[in-house]
């Protein structure tokens, strides 16, 4: 079975390969060149897993393009990405008393770098990824 990389492990690519050696143009959905599939484009609520090898991974928080429209799908895969950590911090919070992650906030009058560091969730300080710190109860739990 083959599965459709715009749904499954998508890394929001160029939908066009030139292969050098055939000296001619595939697309990488493996459709006709004039039906190919653009991954860049496909909504966020129809992707099951993404792939961040192009994208860049979530915890480098360097990844500013000034390319911004190239990266848009990327930029949101990764903001998805620090959504779910910042859901499992809020849990911890609940479920571990004295659990407080570190977040980085930003400015409310927010710069076009600032809009990229809030995608980052308050993860990021600059271009440094804050670590996700476990609670000192689950740590108790990894000794025992």
């Amino acid at each position: 079975v083959e599965l459709n990389r715009c749904y499954f492990n998508t890394m929001a690519d160029n939908p066009h390969h030139f292969n050098e050696d055939l000296n001619r143009t595939f697309c990488r959905t493996l459709e006709p060149m004039s039906q190919c599939q653009n991954c860049r484009h496909t909504p966020l609520d129809q992707i099951y897993t993404a792939h961040f090898t192009v994208c860049g991974k979530p915890d480098w928080c360097d990844v500013w393009d000034r390319n911004w429209k190239k990266k848009e799908q990327c930029m949101k895969l990764i903001g998805e990405w620090h959504k779910v950590r910042l859901n499992l911090e809020k849990e911890w919070m609940e479920r571990f008393p004295g659990y407080t992650p570190e977040l980085h906030y930003i400015n409310a009058t927010e710069s076009p770098r600032q809009r990229l560091m809030r995608t980052f969730q308050g993860h990021c300080r600059g271009e440094d990824y804050i670590p996700l710190r476990y609670p000192n109860s689950y740590d108790r739990f990894l000794i025992e």
